[in-house]
């Protein structure tokens, strides 16, 4: 390379004019400069990966913004976690600036329903059960469109789908076929007390990031569902009253 060539012939000038001996170069072997010119790039490599994972928590707030942007209310996780802190409903952040200013960069994203007004529909993938499945042959049996809203891909390639919570009724956060809903379908609502949460679009597990595939704003929870996840909406109303 030329301009490697050039940095030699200066190095070798210098070296005369201080009456310098230089060394016979031995087959095999590289000069002095040219070992320390090998180790500098690998140098450079080593601070970028360091700066790569410092930005990889700019990433992260971005995305917990952009969730309280679409009207999502957020808080902490651990890095690459999914089990919040003990106390965490009351660590809520609903606007950007709150965000920006007491986030943590390498933290995930949960997502307080109660705190939101949402209500999650957690469909996974995992011992033999599909979520989509089922929800995709409840939608075909009661005679009713696939529910369309904001839709995130989960790293086990499951899906989370978001709804506004319906006024007056109690979405409780239950699992499988205890939901009403299904086998493989878990729910995550607004509830009585602190609610359920979801893990919000940005968040990373096990090297993999949740992901916006439906980019729409929240839709309310169709009727239909709401009267399959709160069957006996009157007493509920009362619950909620006392």
């Amino acid at each position: 390379m030329l301009w490697l060539r050039v940095r030699l012939r200066v190095h070798r000038l210098a070296a005369r004019r201080v009456g310098a001996r230089r060394r016979p170069h031995r087959p095999g072997r590289l000069p002095g400069l040219r070992r320390r010119m090998r180790r500098e790039p690998l140098r450079g490599v080593l601070l970028l990966g360091r700066r790569r994972r410092g930005r990889s928590g700019v990433t992260t707030v971005a995305a917990a913004v952009d969730a309280v942007r679409r009207g999502l209310v957020v808080f902490k996780l651990p890095a690459g976690g999914r089990v919040p802190e003990r106390g965490w409903h009351k660590r809520c952040l609903a606007t950007p600036e709150a965000v920006e200013r007491d986030w943590t960069g390498g933290a995930n994203i949960g997502v307080a329903c109660r705190a939101a007004g949402v209500v999650g529909l957690d469909l996974d993938v995992k011992d033999g059960s599909d979520g989509a499945a089922t929800l995709h042959a409840l939608c075909a049996w009661l005679g009713h469109d696939w529910p369309d809203t904001l839709t995130v891909r989960t790293p086990s390639g499951g899906q989370h789908l978001y709804f506004r919570a319906p006024t007056g009724r109690v979405i409780a956060s239950t699992s499988g076929g205890r939901s009403g809903l299904g086998p493989g379908i878990d729910v995550r609502g607004p509830g009585l007390r602190c609610g359920g949460y979801l893990i919000g679009p940005g968040s990373v597990v096990n090297h993999t990031p949740y992901v916006i595939t439906r980019d729409i704003p929240l839709q309310p929870l169709p009727g239909w569902l709401t009267d399959q996840l709160d069957p006996n909406g009157e007493k509920s109303r009362e619950q909620q009253r006392l």
